[in-house]
């Protein structure tokens, strides 16, 4: 499956850690190393309509993982991809590794991958499905975010 991305100043290709719940829906998509840890961030969005929006801008590469979840109302899907190429047209074609489908009943996620997703990846999947309860989410789930030199409270 072909993605749009995202180039920073230095042309490097990247992607958004993104979304978030609305009342009767969600999508989001969280970005990881091919080890299944987190990324650090290049930019985080602080400021404007940040709701269920792009929240934090991260360089990838061959290799990395995108965690992708959906949910209409109690039904919810997932995947797990895996980024095989980026070309220069600014798309980044990944191959679906891992799949979910399942229900949302009393805040609790009730279904199967297929095949069972291995332990290094949980991490990230829960952050996703973290992400996905967060009602008009506004924040960084689970990329690292930068440290600006004016703002020593970090990101």
């Amino acid at each position: 499956m072909k993605i749009p991305i995202e180039r920073s100043r230095n042309d490097m290709p990247c992607l958004w850690e993104s979304g978030g719940k609305y009342p009767v829906a969600a999508k989001v998509r969280i970005i990881a190393a091919p080890d299944g840890s987190r990324k650090k961030a290049i930019f985080v969005r602080k400021r404007g309509d940040l709701a269920c929006q792009n929240h934090a801008l991260i360089p990838i590469a061959v290799g990395d993982i995108t965690v992708s979840m959906f949910r209409a109302n109690i039904d919810v899907s997932g995947e797990v991809s895996y980024v095989r190429s980026i070309d220069f047209q600014d798309f980044a074609t990944t191959q679906i590794a891992y799949m979910f489908t399942g229900t949302l009943i009393d805040d609790k996620l009730e279904g199967t991958w297929y095949p069972d997703l291995p332990p290094f990846l949980q991490p990230a999947v829960e952050a996703a499905f973290n992400k996905l309860q967060d009602y008009h989410c506004r924040e960084v789930y689970y990329a690292i975010k930068p440290v600006y030199a004016n703002d020593p409270q970090g990101a």
